[in-house]
């Protein structure tokens, strides 16, 4: 959902990691908007993939392919 929402240029919150105080992504509650939308799944289904900037597609490529959880079949 993470990288949808970087897809269609959603901002992440940055929250404090309580574990080492350090603000992070959290992509939670981006993620509940966005799948929350009354058109989700036609924004999805009309996405100009074709149109992805080169860089997108390299922070999606290095990011979260290589994520064994990535699973786009699914």
């Amino acid at each position: 959902m993470e990288a949808i929402c970087i897809l269609l240029g959603e901002q992440s919150e940055r929250v404090v990691d309580p574990a080492t105080g350090q603000r992070k992504e959290d992509w939670w509650k981006t993620s509940q908007r966005v799948l929350g939308t009354q058109n989700f799944l036609k924004t999805l289904l009309t996405y100009k993939r074709d149109e992805i900037s080169p860089a997108l597609m390299k922070r999606i490529r290095e990011k979260y392919v290589p994520d064994p959880n990535f699973q786009p079949d699914k």
